[in-house]
């Protein structure tokens, strides 16, 4: 048997080419958002719109989405800028490679939050947003963000997605969470939360989804395949009403350090307006 591709995507039964294996065909299960081996595969055979039309079909499961982005080469990729929100003596780094994203920052004297982050802008408002990826904590905080204003502002306006990994012998590993927050431009709050043991070095998966328009904001980590019932965290705050922008954004706070933060592929963002 062979499974179509098509105007609706693959595994559609309508015209177009035959893909000879799709091991996620027939499921509503998500777990092909990390197999990037199976996402390149797709890609190289059919290209980047067609892999996008079968992300879409497949999100389904969760909502319909006017359109996303599926990044499975970060050399291939133009994000909309990128900012760096430093103290003095402080340095940036960034390394792109096919299969990852790094920030490197090191920290002067001052003992403060700078963050550095890479950015998209929406043309216009969105009411929801889903993302997918591969954290790998740094020794502070390692973060999406999805926020109202555009993407080169700090905190205004925005959910933040984290993790934040103590590796400090004067903060004890229960510090380390898994957490959803919110910043406005006179608040901050954190939505939910949960402890976690993190290992150095080591990837997580990750996933969460914004609903501004019904005040629902979700997040997962270690699922795979994901759970659309049972979200890791989950909350229902109404401070924010739209989504201009998406972030990947490293925050160091302690002086004299060098912190290391990567994001890995596939990168999988979809909106609706």
């Amino acid at each position: 048997m062979a499974f179509l591709v098509g105007s609706k995507g693959i595994g559609t039964p309508t015209w177009g080419h035959s893909l000879k294996v799709d091991p996620y065909l027939w499921s509503s299960k998500l777990s092909f958002l990390y197999d990037i081996d199976y996402l390149r595969n797709i890609e190289n055979l059919y290209g980047n719109e067609v892999l996008k039309q079968y992300i879409l079909e497949k999100l389904k499961a969760i909502d319909k989405f006017d359109d996303c982005l599926v990044i499975t080469d970060f050399t291939q990729f133009t994000w909309t800028g990128t900012v760096e929100d430093l103290r003095g003596g402080d340095s940036v780094s960034w390394e792109i490679t096919t299969d990852e994203l790094k920030c490197t920052i090191t920290t002067g004297s001052i003992r403060d939050d700078r963050n550095a982050w890479k950015y998209i802008n929406f043309a216009s408002d969105m009411s929801k947003l889903f993302f997918s990826c591969v954290y790998i904590p740094s020794s502070h905080i390692t973060a999406c963000d999805v926020s109202r204003e555009s993407g080169e502002y700090t905190w205004h306006d925005s959910y933040e997605h984290r993790w934040f990994y103590s590796v400090y012998t004067y903060i004890p590993p229960s510090a380390s969470d898994f957490r959803l927050r919110r910043y406005t431009s006179t608040t901050e709050i954190t939505l939910a939360s949960e402890p976690v043991d993190l290992a150095s070095g080591t990837p997580y998966k990750v996933a969460g989804y914004f609903d501004v328009s019904n005040h629902i904001q979700k997040a997962w980590r270690e699922k795979d395949p994901i759970d659309l019932s049972n979200p890791t965290l989950s909350a229902t705050d109404t401070a924010i009403s739209y989504i201009k922008s998406f972030r990947l954004r490293a925050n160091a706070f302690y002086e004299n350090r060098t912190y290391t933060y990567r994001w890995k592929v596939p990168l999988i963002v979809a909106w609706k307006s």
